[in-house]
């Protein structure tokens, strides 16, 4: 399975509706606030996330996990919209603010972060091929 990175979305090459980018945390970091409100298929998409964490070495779970997850925030979107996933913005920290959180070179951090996500995807792809 080949994975494709543009800009900071990763792709399967195979199947390009596989694909995981800030907006795809955000939508999960959104669907775990309001998991009352969320649909079943939601809540499954949830479940898969936290599956594939758990399958992951502990600083790549730790990485995707503290920074679209731990330490995200989320606002009232300021535009009056009726719909929840555009009622709030989702902010995450930025890899200088994490790097240092993890007391590491961004350098090495954007290293660790791009392996830990391509490990995500390559999973994520297992899981949606044979579901």
């Amino acid at each position: 399975m080949n994975i494709l990175k543009y800009g900071t979305s990763y792709y399967v090459e195979d199947d390009i509706r596989i694909k995981i980018n800030s907006l795809y945390f955000h939508r999960l970091f959104r669907i775990n606030q309001f998991k009352n409100q969320s649909s079943d298929k939601e809540r499954k998409e949830l479940s898969i996330f936290y599956e594939i964490l758990d399958s992951l070495d502990s600083l790549s779970k730790k990485i995707i996990f503290e920074k679209y997850f731990k330490y995200a925030t989320m606002q009232k979107s300021k535009k009056k919209d009726s719909f929840l996933h555009m009622d709030y913005v989702i902010t995450h920290l930025s890899n200088k603010e994490h790097a240092k959180k993890l007391n590491i070179s961004v350098y090495k951090y954007s290293f660790l972060l791009e392996k830990a996500l391509r490990m995500y995807i390559t999973e994520l792809a297992y899981k949606k091929g044979h579901q």
